[in-house]
């Protein structure tokens, strides 16, 4: 039986900008789906099928009451969550995400990101890294 793919769940207002980050993170080895606003998000989150990261844009379209920062605190995801954010140092308390990345043309840092937070939270899907780890 072949490994499940970890899943990413890319939640940015930017059509565009999310697209480009799912073929990215497909190209990878990953499965990553999009959602537009908040509401996808919690369905998402909520389904049977949750995803192993989120990759969250703090301006997604949210109810007038609701923020990303407390959509994420109310749903108790605990599941990693990166903030994809043109000026993060704007945003205020950030300790709900297990980072922080700057939005830029070059999205190799994002990449880069997503691959130690997964190599830490499911090391079996990196087989050698777990190997090497267990040597040293």
């Amino acid at each position: 039986m072949a490994e499940k793919k970890l899943y990413i769940l890319i939640a940015d207002r930017n059509s565009n900008v999310s697209e480009l980050l799912r073929r990215e993170f497909a190209d990878r080895g990953y499965r990553a789906g999009v959602a537009r606003d908040c509401n996808q998000v919690i369905g998402m989150l909520k389904g049977d099928d949750r995803p192993d990261l989120v990759i969250v844009d703090p301006e997604i379209s949210c109810s007038e009451n609701l923020t990303v920062m407390a959509l994420l605190s109310r749903e108790a995801i605990r599941i990693p969550v990166v903030l994809y954010s043109f000026e993060p140092d704007t945003l205020g308390e950030t300790g709900l995400f297990e980072a922080v990345v700057k939005k830029g043309a070059d999205t190799d840092r994002l990449k880069g990101t997503v691959d130690r937070i997964f190599r830490r939270y499911h090391p079996e899907h990196f087989p050698y890294q777990a190997a090497h780890a267990e040597k040293q």
